[in-house]
């Protein structure tokens, strides 16, 4: 659930928060459950919930949140990403099962038309780097480079000044892709998708974590649905 907080929000802080705030609406019996079949379809609706009395509020969110939350993006992000089922999606959404494969399908196309942009792939696994390029390219992505340790990433950043990078946390030489992506960062504003093996080491939420994050092993619509969330956020926050 704060991975898909993180998500809708584009923030850390923000996307965890809101989880925080449902927990503390169900230790308190005040979170209701009822109108939905199973537990886990519930939980998510409730999250949608608060992310809509949060954007209905504009001084506390920005306007842009209120364009990357359709229903049809949550839509894909439940499928994609948290592998919800058509008939959990329409539980969590409220809507009808027959439309959510046609609403995923309007916010990918929907999406994929005005993100295209120069991306980098910092990965030690050959094949897993070459996937994920792959997978950018055939986004309409242009791919100039892979990076498989921290000096490579940031020598090859410097160079062609990525607008996204896709990052595992650990790197060829036992370097850090983490690091590697903050000092990337210091000079190039991209927006950065960690895909890893670890993803419990980015959903502490006790230091600055990534908003945009892909467990391994991954399916190539889940990196398609969170490389396009996670490129629309920044876009709009620009």
């Amino acid at each position: 659930m704060r991975r898909y907080a993180r998500s809708l929000t584009g923030k850390q802080r923000e996307g965890d928060q809101l989880v925080e705030d449902l927990l503390n609406q169900l230790l308190e019996d005040k979170l209701d459950l009822s109108h939905t079949a199973s537990s886990r379809p519930a939980f998510y609706k409730a999250l949608g919930d608060l992310v809509d009395v949060q954007i209905e509020a504009s001084d506390i969110l920005p306007e842009y949140l209120r364009l990357a939350n359709t229903t049809d993006r949550r839509a894909l992000l439940l499928t994609s990403v948290e592998n919800f089922s058509d008939e959990e999606v329409a539980e969590a959404l409220d809507i009808e099962t027959d439309s959510v494969q046609d609403r995923v399908r309007n916010a990918t196309e929907e999406l994929l038309s005005s993100l295209a942009t120069t991306a980098m792939v910092i990965e030690d696994e050959p094949f897993i780097a070459y996937d994920l390029a792959t997978t950018l390219r055939g986004l309409g992505h242009t791919v100039p480079a892979t990076a498989n340790t921290h000096a490579q990433a940031v020598a090859l950043a410097k160079m062609h000044k990525p607008s996204l990078i896709l990052a595992d946390l650990r790197l060829a030489d036992e370097s850090s892709g983490l690091e590697a992506v903050e000092e990337i960062q210091e000079f190039c504003n991209a927006q950065v998708v960690f895909i890893t093996a670890y993803p419990e080491q980015l959903l502490t939420g006790d230091k600055p974590e990534p908003a945009f994050l892909i467990p391994k092993p991954f399916k190539t619509k889940t990196v398609t649905a969170v490389v396009c969330q996670a490129l629309l956020m920044h876009q709009m926050a620009r």
